[in-house]
């Protein structure tokens, strides 16, 4: 698998344990369990709609 490929959060820092995006966007994987990788086709929607999303809102628990 090609490393560069992957992209993770610039918030894991040196963890190990998250979720990594592919630089093109269209499938996720687990950094601690790297196969199989997972389609994820609306990631770029969902990206955009967090970027978009209030600061300031509540945390639903």
């Amino acid at each position: 698998m090609d490393q560069n490929r992957w992209r993770k959060s610039s918030y894991s820092g040196d963890e190990s344990a998250c979720v990594e995006a592919s630089r093109t966007l269209d499938a996720l994987r687990d950094s601690k369990n790297p196969e199989p990788e997972l389609p994820a086709p609306g990631l770029p929607d969902l990206i955009r709609l967090l970027k978009s999303a209030p600061a300031d809102l509540p945390n639903v628990t």
